[in-house]
């Protein structure tokens, strides 16, 4: 049986990517060059308020001046609610619109 891996995430906070659709996303220190960096989306692309780079789902600079730069990725996985409020209760919800 594999041990539970828990991460203490430095950044705050995170960037956690949804991919719409597809069920599950990823979660990114919101570190950029070393520094805490914010993140937006404009009409569906991700940009850093910073440098106004855009940035992929895999938390890769895809244009603008960070282009070629990669954020550290954090282990995340994906589940259903019903599942994780029943091993983890309780649990509370933050949503941020």
């Amino acid at each position: 049986m594999n041990e539970p891996t828990v991460v203490s995430i430095e950044a705050d906070p995170p960037l956690v990517v949804f991919l719409d659709g597809l069920g599950g996303g990823s979660v990114f220190e919101s570190l950029v060059d070393g520094s805490p960096t914010e993140f937006q989306v404009v009409d569906r692309e991700i940009i850093d308020s910073t440098s106004g780079s855009l940035w992929n789902a895999a938390g890769v600079a895809t244009g603008g001046p960070k282009m070629g730069t990669e954020l550290t990725m954090y282990p995340s996985r994906s589940s259903f609610w019903f599942a994780w409020v029943d091993i983890n209760h309780p649990t509370t919800v933050d949503l941020v619109r």
